[in-house]
């Protein structure tokens, strides 16, 4: 369930945005959002992290490192595949129906 709620959360940040990058932290703060909508508790920054990559592998986000215009690394994130809009819509469905 946290899967969906964390891409939810991606496809929220993007649908409201015109940004082409979203770091962690940012999709982060979305995902502590959803996560009070649906009434759970939400994971922590590493378990997070777990499921980008996860994501990724499955090529349903990109993730990237940068370390350009900022102190540390940071990760940042992309949805290539889908529009945000249509990916937001099916998770609502989902979640909405009790699906995990």
């Amino acid at each position: 369930m946290h899967e969906r709620l964390f891409l939810l959360a991606i496809a929220r940040f993007f649908k409201e945005s015109d940004k082409a990058y979203a770091s962690l932290t940012e999709v982060e703060k979305t995902y502590a959002i959803v996560c009070e909508e649906f009434n759970v508790q939400p994971y922590t920054h590493t378990q997070l992290w777990k499921y980008l990559q996860t994501l990724s592998v499955l090529g349903i986000v990109k993730k990237s490192v940068s370390t350009v215009g900022q102190r540390g690394r940071s990760t940042l994130i992309s949805l290539p595949g889908i529009p945000a809009s249509e990916l937001e819509k099916e998770l609502t469905a989902l979640l909405e129906k009790g699906e995990t």
